[in-house]
């Protein structure tokens, strides 16, 4: 897999860019902690911050490092985005707004205020505009054959399956997942973080426990997406 990909930087995450070629191009995602993000060509997208609060049991996610988690839905729950696909914190009669629906943008105008909302941004809202923004971007160039994940250090193993199930619904077959920690990402390449996933024999099960294989903390395949 290392013909896709050059080292970028390795400043505590690892970020990667991808050789044009005329093969797919392959995607990865990283998670850690408190953010997560997407690797297309050109290196990662800036990190998408979250916090889990387990009380609601749900992810909020928060755009460009503010607090600020508030953004306008439609009346059938989908999040409202502009021309660029951010997120829309304020809106007006008249305006042009955009949403997703399934894989397909489309486009309204504001016309009744009271047809929408101000809601939490749920992480999995934002996660998919970023998945299908980029899909859309290098269209047919995309492979969603394999999805390489990298797990940096403690992450909740429920976050965890919360956002490789995000993944799975945009269509990725395989999730070739490895974990890596702060001093991994200083001495070992993008490729051979990928290796240790992709070279492993250590294939889920229908039968398994993905929670028991990520507390072990060691490098596992997905095939069978009915264990998220």
């Amino acid at each position: 897999m290392n013909k896709y990909m050059r080292i970028l930087s390795l400043l505590g995450f690892i970020t990667i860019s991808f050789w044009q070629s005329k093969d797919p191009l392959v995607l990865a995602l990283f998670i850690a902690k408190d953010y997560v993000t997407i690797g297309a060509r050109g290196g990662f997208l800036p990190n998408l911050e979250y916090k889990y609060k387990p009380e609601l049991d749900k992810h909020v996610a928060f755009i460009g490092g503010t607090k600020d988690s508030v953004f306008y839905y439609n009346k059938q729950g989908k999040l409202l985005l502009t021309a660029q696909s951010n997120p829309i914190s304020r809106i007006r009669k008249g305006d042009t707004v955009c949403y997703y629906s399934g894989k397909d943008i489309s486009k309204e105008i504001v016309i009744d205020l009271s047809q929408y909302h101000l809601h939490e941004l749920e992480l999995s809202d934002e996660l998919n505009n970023r998945f299908n923004n980029t899909i859309c971007t290098y269209k047919a160039e995309i492979s969603l054959d394999t999805l390489f994940v990298g797990i940096k250090g403690n992450v909740n193993p429920k976050s965890i399956k919360y956002v490789l199930s995000c993944a799975k619904n945009i269509g990725f077959k395989v999730f070739a997942v490895s974990y890596y920690d702060n001093a991994d990402a200083t001495v070992n390449s993008a490729w051979e973080l990928i290796n240790r996933s992709t070279n492993t024999e250590n294939i889920l099960k229908s039968s398994d426990s993905i929670e028991h294989l990520l507390g072990n903390k060691t490098p596992f395949i997905i095939k069978n997406k009915d264990n998220l």
